[in-house]
């Protein structure tokens, strides 16, 4: 499968998962109502996760270019679609829910424009991320007792890239690069402090 150069490529692992795909019993930890739980669930699978320094040979590589890090010669900062994706979910998913995030009550005008072109760029990016990768794991149907009729069986059968592994590699030491650092480090070179 052609791949375009990606840092994380060597962290690649693949399993085989069947999804959880219920909407009663056995759900995940990422589903239901939002409480303290959920949100952290959900914090936890991309903040302060996404953003790694990688070496300028590896920064080379890339198909498209990105900037170096102020004081630390010879690293540059990117990070992974994947955790902009969860973020763009995350956002989607918090919107449904103006009652415990707030969604764009409140905001002035000019805020409230730009928290929807936010939403909005988050939904296209989901949408083209969908297409890109085109799933094309089947989905059975069977007879459901509950309702007494034939229907798509949800729980479906995928080869996944391991997510736990790619965000242990992420999280190495070597590469971990908080996104505030970043812009710390951005504004002390820009005021002449580095």
């Amino acid at each position: 499968t052609p791949e375009v150069f990606s840092p994380a490529l060597e962290a690649l692992e693949y399993k085989e998962v069947v999804f959880r795909n219920n909407f009663h019993a056995d759900r995940t930890k990422w589903q239901g109502p939002p409480d303290d739980d959920v949100d952290r669930a959900w914090h936890d699978l991309y903040v302060d996760v996404g953003v790694i320094k990688i070496p300028s040979a590896d920064a080379d590589r890339l198909p498209n270019s990105t900037l170096p890090i102020p004081g630390d010669e010879g690293f540059y900062i990117t990070g992974l679609e994947v955790y902009h994706q969860l973020h763009c979910l995350d956002l989607v998913r918090k919107h449904l829910y103006p009652d415990r995030y707030g969604a764009d009550g409140g905001m002035s005008p000019a805020a409230k424009k730009e928290y929807w072109i936010h939403l909005e760029h988050c939904i296209d990016n989901l949408r083209q991320t969908i297409m890109c990768y085109a799933d094309v794991s089947t989905i059975p149907w069977k007879f459901h007792e509950r309702v007494q009729g034939n229907f798509p069986d949800a729980h479906t059968t995928h080869v996944c890239r391991d997510f736990d592994k790619l965000s242990e590699w992420m999280l190495h030491p070597d590469r971990h690069f908080p996104q505030e650092e970043y812009m710390l480090r951005v504004k002390a070179f820009q005021q002449g402090a580095l």
